[in-house]
């Protein structure tokens, strides 16, 4: 089915979704170990991420500490929050940097299309709106706790 995308180049049929990724308390490494150490942690999750894609899946850093994931062909039967806590626990498994091992959290927002709809501009924002969300939430369930990226 040729379709007729804008800029995915799928098919009419093909259901995506876009995962917007930002790490919690990245500022802390950058303050504390430094800018290199900052960007070795971003490499880490960024491989991390890749890893828990498909070929046809796509992630990109698109500034600072945030992260966007493109998902394609979507199956009906999709199970969103099983993908969501499989990106969760491949990012947020601890990293050696710097001589120290830092702790990674991750606050996700998905949106996912209609097979009609090609408007990644508007998933874009539906996702971030939904990461915004999760970070509140995490921020509460934490209630006061140190934030997800923490040294020992």
């Amino acid at each position: 089915n040729a379709g007729t995308g804008t800029g995915t180049g799928a098919g009419s049929e093909e259901r995506v979704a876009i995962v917007f990724c930002d790490l919690d308390g990245f500022k802390e490494i950058n303050d504390s170990l430094g800018h290199a150490a900052g960007d070795d942690v971003l490499r880490v999750i960024g491989s991390r991420l890749v890893q828990t894609l498909r070929g046809s899946d796509i992630v990109a850093r698109i500034g600072g500490d945030e992260f966007l994931v493109l998902v394609r062909y979507l199956p009906l039967d999709w199970d969103q929050a099983a993908f969501l806590a499989r990106l969760r626990r491949a990012v947020e498994q601890p990293v050696q940097v710097a001589g120290r091992r830092v702790q990674p959290g991750l606050s996700l927002g998905m949106a996912v299309s209609p097979p009609d709809t090609r408007d990644l501009t508007a998933l874009v924002q539906q996702a971030d709106e939904r990461m915004y969300d999760d970070k509140v939430a995490r921020r509460a369930a934490r209630d006061g706790h140190r934030e997800q990226l923490t040294l020992p």
